[in-house]
């Protein structure tokens, strides 16, 4: 049992606060009593996982590499999300989603409303998700050029694409694209790094930027429309590439001595910026897929006794 608060996106909707006017609802922080339980029906979970690549070294200290990788997993075991059954039961009771579907006659059920259909109590049991696919290209490449008496210089860099990201709720339930549906995923569908690395006799140092790809923004997440059509709330969108860079040191001062310094996030750069959240989050960015940590420092002195 527990008692906890969220947004009332039904409610919310008929009284017309949608998109960024959503935080002036009245029922945009209601208070409602939950249970959550186990669940004796639950399935163990199947995975069928495949997996191939090439790597191809066309000169000294090089290599170029292309794999592919495909999960299926049958009957994975999750704990429900208060939101986003508040959402699903919206979408349902709103015509969004097929009524009739497993996945809104579950939703439904588990949200008690009362007769003015405000309402009084939720519950999130564990369940099985039916199906999940997922399909994923990575192209990576490695070249150290030895110069000699300016030491060595390390290149690397990888690519990767989910190609295909797919999942089914409930048998019975049409395959949903999580890929171009917000509402139910806000996953990067791409992402790069590449890095630098010098060694030069007991110095080293390495300068890796990280860049990931475009995601939803809050607005697009809140209904199932996504991006398009006239359900879609006001200001869905997508936000730009956001881009890390990090740079770390070390030096051997003594035999088995190293201190080595850190800089995370060197340009100190924050998540895309987001005007579509309504205000009733604690935070203006997607804490499953951005940080604001800002730039962070790290100093460590290691030692290792001799053999």
């Amino acid at each position: 049992f527990f008692t906890s608060s969220s947004t009332d996106y039904y409610t919310c909707t008929k009284l017309n606060f949608t998109g960024s006017n959503l935080a002036n609802c009245p029922y945009a922080n209601t208070s409602y009593f939950g249970t959550t339980e186990g669940n004796r029906t639950l399935k163990p979970i199947t995975a069928k996982v495949a997996d191939g690549g090439i790597v191809w070294s066309p000169f000294e200290h090089s290599a170029f590499t292309v794999d592919y990788l495909h999960w299926k997993i049958s009957d994975e075991v999750q704990q429900q999300d208060s939101d986003r059954l508040l959402r699903t039961d919206s979408a349902c009771l709103l015509g969004q989603l097929d009524i009739t579907s497993p996945t809104c006659v579950t939703a439904i059920s588990q949200v008690t409303r009362d007769a003015n259909g405000l309402i009084l109590q939720i519950d999130t049991p564990k369940q099985n998700q039916s199906e999940e696919t997922l399909n994923v290209v990575v192209f990576g490449m490695n070249y150290t050029l030895v110069t000699g008496g300016a030491g060595n210089f390390t290149f690397e860099g990888s690519y990767s694409d989910i190609l295909k990201h797919t999942f089914v709720q409930f048998t019975g339930d049409a395959a949903i694209n999580l890929l171009d549906t917000p509402f139910y995923s806000t996953e990067f569908k791409t992402k790069e790094n590449l890095s630098v690395t010098w060694d030069f006799h007991k110095f080293g140092a390495t300068f890796y930027v990280e860049r990931y790809g475009q995601t939803p923004n809050y607005a697009a997440a809140l209904t199932v429309a996504g991006y398009y059509g006239p359900d879609a709330a006001p200001g869905a969108g997508r936000l730009g590439t956001w881009t890390i860079a990090n740079m770390s040191a070390k030096y051997e001062v003594l035999p088995g001595l190293v201190v080595s310094a850190n800089v995370v996030n060197l340009f100190d750069k924050g998540p895309p910026l987001d005007n579509s959240y309504t205000g009733i989050s604690n935070q203006p960015y997607n804490v499953f897929n951005y940080n604001d940590f800002g730039r962070s420092f790290f100093v460590q002195a290691s030692y290792k006794l001799p053999k």
